[in-house]
Formats: structure tokens, C-alpha cells, sequence
């Protein structure tokens, strides 16, 4: 960690840079149509002053890809709840499949909950049960999201148009941000579930979720800016 601050700390323009997205992160925190532009043209702008750099190229494909995957449970959260029932099939299959992985049973132990609560429910004609759909499909992006950051040099070297793709150190950051995000959907869930099966008026996770999505969320923007430019050979700031 020393060597890293000492990276950053002789570079100013790219420690000023940070700092900047920093403050912005926390301005926009109650305003995430704001934050979207903000994390989608810094996307842009990183990938085309680093173009030649393909380990961070297709970071950025992966992160652009989960940009698009959250566009699509925004604007679709009536559709994504009506067919529910098919998002719990998808999510189990997709954490089958990553089972490998801690964060893949973590998720896949709490949809499992899910399932026994909305089968209770209708056995006892609840009528308030929570709609959980949305923090359901979270976690199926989350479990895809670090498959394909753990498969990155596999995939998209094999699949797509990148070549030559290493292991970074950048992965390694992305994908313990990713399983705070697991762990806190599966908590977020669970109190869900105790709020309305046991009746414990419990929002401890519920106020806090916000504020640690968006900050990891930030963190997202900072991995890629000060990380992964160690990785490239052009001396930009």
C-alpha cells in the first residue's frame, strides 16, 4: 500500500483527478441520474485515452455491461416483478453454475430464503409481502459481474476482439467490492424478510444500503482510475 500511495502521491494531476470524483460522488449522492452520466463519460473518456491498453479496455467492457444491466432493472421493475418467478429460476441457475464461488452460495442460500418466505406468505394470505424482485435481480448481477471479472483474460480474449489479456491488480479490487455489494443485498434481503415474517421493525440495513451502494459505486470509478493505470504504457497525467 505504500509503494501505491507513493505511485499516486508523485502524480498530482491524477491525485487532483481523484479527489474531483470523489467530491462529485458525494454531491450526487441523492442524484443518480446525475451519477449515471458522470460514471458513463468517465467510462468513455478512460477508454479513449487508454485505448491501446487492453487489460483496462476490457474492464471497462465488463463495467459498461453492468451499466447496461442496471438501465434495464430501472426501467423495467414492473416486468422484472411480474415474472419473477423466472428471475428466481435464472438467479438459481446462474449461482449453480458460479457455485465455485462464496459469493455465488451466499446468494444463492438467501434466494432459497426468498423462496420459503414467499411460499409462507401465500400459505398464510399475506397481503404487504415486500417486492424483492429488484435486490434478486442485484444479486444475479452481482454473481455474473464477478464471474466475468475473474474470467476476464478467458473470456473476452477467447469471445471477443481483446488480445493479450493479464491478470491486474485492479480484478483482484473489483471483485471484493462486488462481494461487499453481495453481502449487502443478501443482508438488505433477509431484513426484508424478518420485517415481514417475524414482524422486528428493523431498518438498520435498509437506511444504510444507499450510502454504501454509492460509495462502492465510487470506489468502482477510483479502482479503475488509480489502479489500472499502472497498467498502461502510455504517460497520461
Amino acid at each position: 500500500m505504500s509503494e501505491l500511495a507513493h505511485y499516486y502521491l508523485n502524480r498530482p494531476l491524477l491525485s487532483f483527478f481523484a479527489i474531483c470524483l470523489v467530491v462529485i460522488g458525494f454531491l450526487t449522492y441523492s442524484q443518480p441520474n446525475i451519477w449515471f452520466y458522470v460514471y458513463l463519460s468517465f467510462i468513455l473518456i478512460i477508454a479513449t485515452l487508454f485505448r491501446d491498453n487492453q487489460d483496462l479496455l476490457s474492464i471497462l467492457f465488463i463495467l459498461l455491461f453492468d451499466l447496461a444491466l442496471a438501465e434495464f432493472k430501472w426501467n423495467f421493475q414492473g416486468f422484472i416483478y411480474e415474472y419473477r418467478q423466472f428471475l428466481y429460476l435464472l438467479t438459481a441457475a446462474t449461482c449453480i453454475i458460479c457455485f465455485y464461488d462464496s459469493a455465488s452460495k451466499l446468494a444463492f442460500l438467501t434466494l432459497c430464503l426468498v423462496v420459503a418466505g414467499e411460499v409462507y406468505w401465500i400459505v398464510t394470505g399475506y397481503e404487504k409481502k415486500p417486492i424483492i424482485s429488484h435486490f434478486i435481480f442485484n444479486l444475479m448481477q452481482l454473481v455474473v459481474m464477478r464471474f466475468l471479472v475473474w474470467n476476464r483474460t478467458r473470456l473476452l480474449s477467447e469471445r471477443l476482439f481483446f488480445k493479450q489479456l493479464s491478470f491486474v491488480i485492479s480484478d483482484w479490487y473489483l471483485n471484493n467490492l462486488l462481494m461487499v455489494l453481495v453481502v449487502l443485498n443478501c443482508a438488505d434481503i433477509i431484513e426484508y424478510l424478518v420485517r415481514h415474517i417475524f414482524f422486528i421493525n428493523s431498518l438498520i440495513i435498509y437506511k444504510a444500503f444507499p450510502y454504501v451502494s454509492h460509495a462502492v459505486g465510487v470506489a468502482y470509478v477510483l479502482v479503475v482510475l488509480l489502479v489500472s493505470f499502472q497498467t498502461s504504457s502510455k504517460k497520461v497525467f
